[in-house]
Protein backbone atom coordinates (compact mmCIF):
# COMPACT_ATOMS: atom_id res chain seq x y z
CA UNK A 1 0.00 0.00 0.00
CA UNK A 2 1.07 3.10 -1.16
CA UNK A 3 -0.74 5.95 -0.22
CA UNK A 4 1.47 9.76 -0.77
CA UNK A 5 1.47 11.89 2.77
CA UNK A 6 -1.11 14.55 3.18
CA UNK A 7 -0.43 18.10 2.95
CA UNK A 8 -0.44 20.39 5.67
CA UNK A 9 -1.37 24.10 4.94
CA UNK A 10 -0.21 27.04 6.55
CA UNK A 11 -3.69 28.96 5.97
CA UNK A 12 -7.72 28.53 4.46
CA UNK A 13 -6.79 30.09 1.34
CA UNK A 14 -3.79 27.59 0.23
CA UNK A 15 -6.34 24.47 1.44
CA UNK A 16 -9.17 26.22 -0.61
CA UNK A 17 -6.78 26.12 -3.99
CA UNK A 18 -5.90 22.71 -3.30
CA UNK A 19 -9.53 21.76 -2.77
CA UNK A 20 -10.37 23.89 -5.98
CA UNK A 21 -7.25 22.22 -8.34
CA UNK A 22 -8.10 18.15 -6.93
CA UNK A 23 -11.81 18.83 -7.42
CA UNK A 24 -10.91 19.69 -11.24
CA UNK A 25 -8.18 17.21 -11.48
CA UNK A 26 -10.43 14.40 -10.22
CA UNK A 27 -13.32 15.67 -12.32
CA UNK A 28 -11.26 15.06 -15.60
CA UNK A 29 -10.45 11.27 -14.55
CA UNK A 30 -13.74 9.73 -15.48
CA UNK A 31 -12.49 10.78 -19.18
CA UNK A 32 -9.32 9.55 -19.02
CA UNK A 33 -8.54 6.25 -20.99
CA UNK A 34 -6.12 4.83 -18.43
CA UNK A 35 -6.43 5.57 -15.41
CA UNK A 36 -4.38 5.29 -12.53
CA UNK A 37 -6.49 3.81 -9.85
CA UNK A 38 -5.05 3.95 -6.94
CA UNK A 39 -3.27 7.48 -7.68
CA UNK A 40 -7.09 8.90 -7.57
CA UNK A 41 -7.44 7.34 -4.51
CA UNK A 42 -4.64 8.71 -2.99
CA UNK A 43 -5.86 12.42 -4.13
CA UNK A 44 -9.57 11.50 -2.84
CA UNK A 45 -7.92 10.74 0.13
CA UNK A 46 -5.72 13.99 0.46
CA UNK A 47 -8.94 16.07 -0.53
CA UNK A 48 -11.06 14.39 2.52
CA UNK A 49 -8.38 15.18 5.22
CA UNK A 50 -10.07 18.66 4.49
CA UNK A 51 -13.59 17.67 3.60
CA UNK A 52 -16.30 15.26 2.81
CA UNK A 53 -16.21 13.83 -0.15
CA UNK A 54 -18.87 12.37 -1.69
CA UNK A 55 -19.59 10.21 -5.69
CA UNK A 56 -22.89 9.48 -6.70
CA UNK A 57 -24.95 8.62 -10.01
CA UNK A 58 -27.57 10.89 -10.64
CA UNK A 59 -29.98 10.59 -13.81
CA UNK A 60 -27.60 11.09 -16.70
CA UNK A 61 -24.18 12.16 -15.01
CA UNK A 62 -21.84 11.39 -11.92
CA UNK A 63 -21.85 14.56 -9.60
CA UNK A 64 -18.48 14.81 -7.40
CA UNK A 65 -19.17 17.19 -4.28
CA UNK A 66 -16.35 17.87 -1.25
CA UNK A 67 -16.77 21.17 0.49
CA UNK A 68 -19.42 23.01 -1.39
CA UNK A 69 -17.79 22.28 -4.85
CA UNK A 70 -19.63 20.25 -7.31
CA UNK A 71 -17.90 18.58 -10.52
CA UNK A 72 -20.73 17.02 -12.82
CA UNK A 73 -19.38 14.19 -14.94
CA UNK A 74 -21.32 13.18 -18.13
CA UNK A 75 -22.56 9.38 -17.00
CA UNK A 76 -20.95 6.79 -19.95
CA UNK A 77 -19.82 3.52 -19.66
CA UNK A 78 -16.20 4.49 -19.37
CA UNK A 79 -16.76 6.91 -16.80
CA UNK A 80 -19.49 4.01 -14.59
CA UNK A 81 -16.14 1.77 -14.65
CA UNK A 82 -14.01 4.08 -13.08
CA UNK A 83 -16.27 5.03 -10.42
CA UNK A 84 -16.70 1.23 -9.73
CA UNK A 85 -12.91 1.01 -9.77
CA UNK A 86 -12.59 3.57 -7.58
CA UNK A 87 -14.63 1.97 -4.95
CA UNK A 88 -13.78 -1.38 -5.14
CA UNK A 89 -9.85 0.48 -4.45
CA UNK A 90 -11.41 2.33 -1.24
CA UNK A 91 -12.79 -1.14 -0.42
CA UNK A 92 -9.30 -2.84 -1.09
CA UNK A 93 -7.60 -0.44 1.65
CA UNK A 94 -9.80 -0.51 4.29
CA UNK A 95 -9.06 -4.43 4.17
CA UNK A 96 -5.42 -3.33 3.75
CA UNK A 97 -5.09 -0.75 6.50
CA UNK A 98 -7.31 -2.56 9.20
CA UNK A 99 -8.05 -6.02 8.28
CA UNK A 100 -11.64 -5.74 7.84
CA UNK A 101 -13.51 -8.11 5.08
CA UNK A 102 -13.33 -6.41 1.97
CA UNK A 103 -16.47 -4.90 0.73
CA UNK A 104 -15.78 -4.64 -3.18
CA UNK A 105 -19.85 -4.69 -3.52
CA UNK A 106 -20.72 -2.29 -1.03
CA UNK A 107 -20.38 -1.72 2.11
CA UNK A 108 -18.71 0.63 5.34
CA UNK A 109 -15.62 0.76 7.29
CA UNK A 110 -12.03 2.79 7.65
CA UNK A 111 -9.05 3.24 5.85
CA UNK A 112 -6.12 3.94 8.47
CA UNK A 113 -3.08 5.37 7.22
CA UNK A 114 -1.65 6.65 10.52
CA UNK A 115 -3.05 8.33 13.95
CA UNK A 116 -3.67 11.49 11.78
CA UNK A 117 -5.18 10.53 8.97
CA UNK A 118 -8.31 7.94 9.41
CA UNK A 119 -11.38 8.04 7.42
CA UNK A 120 -14.93 6.51 7.15
CA UNK A 121 -15.35 4.68 3.86
CA UNK A 122 -19.18 4.35 2.59
CA UNK A 123 -19.60 2.53 -0.81
CA UNK A 124 -22.26 1.57 -3.57
CA UNK A 125 -20.29 -0.97 -5.91
CA UNK A 126 -23.43 -3.30 -8.36
CA UNK A 127 -24.65 -3.01 -11.29
CA UNK A 128 -27.32 -1.27 -10.48
CA UNK A 129 -25.81 1.61 -7.55
CA UNK A 130 -22.79 3.18 -7.80
CA UNK A 131 -20.91 5.75 -5.62
CA UNK A 132 -19.02 6.21 -2.40
CA UNK A 133 -18.62 8.52 0.58
CA UNK A 134 -14.93 9.69 2.47
CA UNK A 135 -15.80 10.65 5.93
CA UNK A 136 -12.00 12.26 7.59
CA UNK A 137 -12.84 10.82 11.21
CA UNK A 138 -11.50 13.27 13.98
CA UNK A 139 -10.74 12.37 17.49
CA UNK A 140 -12.71 14.31 19.63
CA UNK A 141 -9.83 14.79 22.80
Amino acid sequence: MAVKQHKAFSNDVDARIFLDTSMNELSAVFNERMVDVPGVVDKLLQVASLSSVRCDVQEKEIVLKADGIKKYIHLSAQSRSILRAISARLALLSHETTGADAFIYGGQGEVVLDDDHRYHIETKNTTSEQGFEINPIKDVA
